[in-house]
């Protein structure tokens, strides 16, 4: 999907969460296959709906507004971990018992 500049609105959502983008679901319109969420991040809060597919013109909205590198929404892949889920780089040793 990344050829035609669309990607997957869970793709985005995900993205978007990885950023600090606040993404609450705000309801669902069947008929055209939409969903609304409202974004925030810091004092910046906005209701924006996504289809089941997000065109190439939002993406860079979406990067202007958030400051979200356009390549990791076709490349979710390099998101970097964040620290509750990274495994940490240095091997800890166990502690040395104590001598009296």
């Amino acid at each position: 999907m990344g050829e035609t500049g669309e990607v997957l609105r869970e793709i985005v959502i995900g993205v978007l969460s990885s950023q600090g983008v606040t993404v609450t679901p705000k309801l669902a319109d069947e008929t055209r296959k939409t969903s609304t969420y409202i974004l925030q991040k810091g004092d910046y809060i906005e209701e924006q709906a996504f289809g089941p597919l997000v065109g190439r013109r939002m993406l860079h909205y979406l990067y202007r507004k958030f400051s979200v590198p356009i390549h990791l929404f076709f490349h979710p892949e390099l998101i970097p971990a964040t620290p509750a889920v990274a495994k940490p780089s240095i091997v800890m040793s166990t502690p040395k018992p104590k001598t009296a």
